[in-house]
């Protein structure tokens, strides 16, 4: 395991998995380096799973070629390409299909590309409400909700400024898991951080989240 090591004007110290799996330890100028060897010590088994998680999605990646499997909210689907004057995505669910039309076939930048913005919107669609339902039970409120296609989290929280990100590839996992994340991300408003009271604090409005964040 490589670890990139940058000395910074910085207070603390900063560890950060970058998409492609490259890990940065940002750190005080003059920190001792045996401080820096035990941090990252503690935050071995974090950085593993954090790994396994992007290899699992790199795993999950499709060509988006005819009769691969594709996924919407838990449920598989048989996916095909077919070529057409615009540019859409048609979800079936009497024949359990997901059709890409498209004007490039035969393009796998642009197909991904499509498929990436469908989600997207779909997830405006499905990730808008819940975040609605659990603002209204914790009682707490956002400045600013992002949804877009990211590579590594499923969701991050700007507590200071009330934004929270979401990743549209979580349309691709069972509903069930999705308002978990985000509840989790609303949770951080209460607790920026993920010591024992933020579990409670999921806890007290979700009692199943251990069981919803393996699925």
């Amino acid at each position: 395991m490589q670890i990139k090591i940058i000395r910074k004007s910085v207070k603390n110290l900063i560890l950060k998995i970058r998409p492609n799996g490259e890990i940065e330890v940002t750190a005080p100028k003059k920190l001792n380096e045996n401080y820096i060897r035990d941090f990252i010590l503690r935050k071995t088994p974090w950085i593993e799973k954090k790994l396994k998680e992007i290899e699992k999605r790199k795993t999950k990646e499709i060509s988006y070629l005819n009769g691969e499997k594709i996924f919407y909210l838990g449920k598989e689907y048989n996916f095909f390409v077919e070529k057409n004057g615009k540019n859409y995505v048609e979800k079936r669910d009497s024949e359990n299909k997901i059709i890409l039309f498209t004007k490039f076939p035969d393009d796998f930048e642009m197909k991904k590309e499509i498929v990436n913005s469908w989600y997207r919107e779909e997830g405006k669609k499905v990730f808008v409400p819940v975040v609605e339902n659990y603002l209204n039970l914790t009682g707490k409120k956002i400045n600013k909700l992002t949804i877009k296609t990211l590579k590594s989290n499923w969701g991050s929280c700007n507590y200071k400024k009330g934004y929270i990100n979401l990743n549209s590839e979580m349309m691709k996992k069972d509903i069930k898991f999705i308002e978990y994340v985000i509840l989790h991300e609303i949770a951080h408003l209460e607790h920026p951080d993920h010591s024992r009271n933020f579990y409670g604090y999921i806890e007290k409005f979700m009692p199943d989240w251990k069981e919803r964040k393996k699925l």
